[in-house]
């Protein structure tokens, strides 16, 4: 396939009290949509704690994201995916 596809992903973020929650919506085509959350609890007593927070949200969202993308993918090419022993 020749050209450029653009897959976007648009993270929310919100934190109530000491427990912030973020969430990943992936959009690869029109139809397409997966998602990935993450979260962290705990106060921090940095003054950076929000941005800290909101930062390991993130990726803990990213990174359920990607498995999510990667099991999606590997399902199409072999079928289910199993765990491994």
């Amino acid at each position: 396939m020749d050209g450029v596809q653009r897959w976007t992903v648009v993270i929310d973020i919100r934190r109530v009290e000491s427990i912030t929650h973020a969430e990943a919506h992936l959009h690869q085509r029109d139809a397409d949509h997966l998602t990935g959350q993450g979260t962290v609890i705990g106060e921090m007593t940095d003054e950076r704690a929000p941005r800290i927070g909101e930062a390991l949200a993130t990726a803990r969202t990213l990174t359920d994201l990607a498995e999510h993308l990667r099991r999606t993918a590997t399902e199409h090419v072999t079928g289910p995916v199993r765990p491994l022993r």
